[in-house]
């Protein structure tokens, strides 16, 4: 069933304006990201993590932009632990994938992107599209590569 223009969540409504401008300008600063990027990267985390919260048996995984905004989310920690509790009931866990072989990243890449769909938010395509992340969903929770540090 197509998602109704009434249907469609704003990742705005579930941040306070000024954490919203905060994190935003967090992202812009440590990352050097211009401001429209910085907010898209910004919605389409929140999106995520609301999409994780509302699906804990599903194995989700945010692309690398969004992981990028995920990171920035997770180094304002009081903002962050008010979001989880708030949002999940309990702190949205960011969780490392030791996993040597990810075949199935596109796949589960995918599968995200349906959930959030399914979950009524608009997924930026863009931030989204032909992306890979080598980090998964585990009980709501996300990863950021080892192989990537190297």
């Amino acid at each position: 069933m197509p998602i109704t223009l009434a249907a469609v969540r704003d990742a705005r409504d579930y941040l306070p304006a000024a954490q919203w401008d905060r994190l935003v300008t967090l992202i812009r600063r440590d990352h050097h990201l211009d401001q429209a990027l910085s907010e898209r990267i910004l919605g389409q985390t929140i999106a995520f993590l609301i999409t994780c919260s509302r699906n804990p048996g599903l194995s989700l995984r945010p692309s690398p932009m969004v992981d990028l905004g995920w990171h920035t989310f997770l180094h304002d920690t009081p903002a962050y632990w008010e979001f989880s509790q708030l949002h999940n009931g309990g702190y949205i866990h960011h969780i490392p994938d030791l996993t040597e072989n990810d075949l199935e990243s596109p796949l589960v890449l995918r599968a995200t992107v349906q959930a959030m769909r399914d979950s009524g938010f608009i997924v930026d395509e863009e931030l989204w599209a032909g992306q890979t992340a080598d980090c998964n969903q585990c009980y709501a929770g996300c990863s950021n590569s080892p192989r990537k540090a190297a």
